[in-house]
């Protein structure tokens, strides 16, 4: 039952301009991240920092419009970049979003300590999850399909995939432990400012 009142208070966000509003804004700044923001440890393989503002949509209005969101990304993306849509890909950054809705809407960040853990274990789970099932096991085998690859050639893309994403994993959970704070005291602080009723992040 709390997973759909989870469900519904995200649906509802999309009625709210102040939501439109902000995730509109994050989602330019997907784009350019995607665009210009980008590390390359190995041929073909790119180390990104989009997952940011996307994982703070998921934070601020959960997963209904993450999800929404998400998809707006892979296709405004692709042609600011001059490149074709990947339809195959999608359902790669839907689940991505949702997963960062699922997990961290409504977190508790306070100094309490049971919610410290509590909020730190679902920030690494869900980008556990965003890594494993999305980038690693999902993109690499499309990839794989996409472009016809012989299977020892998959067997050296997927190994690639892995070492960057265990890479990258430190980088992001830090990135992620200093952003997402941040934002979510920010975000509190200004519906105040603004008179808006104040919500439980």
């Amino acid at each position: 039952m709390k997973i759909l009142s989870m469900f519904r208070a995200s649906a509802r966000e999309l009625k709210s301009p102040l939501c439109l509003s902000v995730t509109g804004l994050l989602i330019a700044m997907y784009v350019i991240l995607n665009m210009f923001v980008r590390i390359e440890p190995f041929e073909g393989v790119k180390i990104t920092f989009n997952y940011l503002p996307l994982s703070v949509i998921g934070m601020l209005y959960g997963p209904v419009v993450s999800t929404v969101a998400a998809v707006a990304c892979d296709i405004i993306a692709p042609l600011f970049e001059g490149r074709a849509l990947s339809y195959w890909l999608i359902p790669s950054r839907m689940a991505e979003g949702f997963i960062y809705g699922f997990f961290l809407y409504n977190i508790k960040i306070e100094k309490n300590k049971v919610f410290l853990a509590v909020s730190s274990f679902k920030i690494i789970a869900a980008r556990v999850l965003a890594m494993a099932l999305c980038y690693q096991i999902y993109n690499t085998n499309v990839l794989f399909y996409i472009y016809g690859m012989s299977e020892d050639t998959f067997n050296a893309y997927f190994l690639a995939r892995l070492i960057k994403n265990l890479i990258q994993f430190p980088m992001d959970i830090i990135l992620m432990f200093m952003l997402l704070p941040a934002i979510n005291i920010a975000y509190r602080k200004a519906l105040q400012g603004f008179g808006e009723e104040r919500r439980n992040l």
